[in-house]
């Protein structure tokens, strides 16, 4: 793979050198970031048009309600802030809101673009979203907002969202196909199992 032509010492241990003409700052600076709304599972209604998140390691939704005082909108983040699902990040693709057990993060310059700064968290999740193994694990709004959060040039961030959203995206259907070979495996070797063991078979000669 081709490298840039210089770089600098980025000051984070584990992120090392970057480009020397990437800006190294923190979240803070370009997202607003707090916790989500205290809702609980006696306040959803599903005529509600609301959807609502929660700490999950997935696009799943807890349910809906009808209003809420959180409105999030497309382009925002959903940080599942404890649990075994911290930092699993999700891109809100429409007006929703979230849970307490959530952090949301809102885009406060245009310094940034959106698939870049999702494609950054999610890729340095475990590094960003550290946590103490407790009883109840989780992260907090403060740490969220000091993570270190690296700004090339707008030009470079659309390239380099570009190019990971189509290397995922064929990622993720590699993974989808062998997948389902696995599921085909597995249904063909209980079968075999069953024809055997109830004699459906003679594999006497087989062995």
């Amino acid at each position: 793979m081709k490298k840039y032509p210089k770089y600098k010492p980025s000051g984070v241990e584990w992120i090392g050198d970057v480009p020397e003409h990437w800006a190294v700052s923190h979240f803070k600076y370009f997202y607003r970031s707090g916790m989500g709304e205290t809702i609980l599972k006696e306040d959803l209604d599903e005529q509600g048009g609301l959807p609502v998140f929660s700490a999950t390691e997935n696009d799943q939704i807890f349910g809906f309600v009808n209003s809420a005082k959180l409105i999030l909108e497309k382009g925002d983040f959903v940080i599942p802030a404890r649990g075994n699902s911290i930092g699993h990040i999700m891109e809100v693709e429409q007006k929703c809101t979230s849970t307490q057990t959530t952090i949301y993060s809102k885009k406060t310059s245009q310094e940034v673009q959106t698939r870049f700064a999702f494609h950054f968290l999610k890729g340095l999740r475990t590094n960003l979203f550290q946590f103490d193994r407790t009883a109840i694990p989780q992260i907090t709004v403060q740490q969220v907002g000091n993570d270190p959060f690296l700004l090339p040039p707008l030009p470079e961030q659309t390239a380099i969202a570009a190019y990971l959203d189509q290397k995922t995206t064929q990622t993720d259907q590699a993974i989808s196909g062998i997948e389902k070979e696995i599921t085909l495996l597995q249904e063909y070797r209980q079968a075999l199992i069953f024809e055997a063991v109830t004699g459906k078979i003679d594999v006497r000669e087989a062995a």
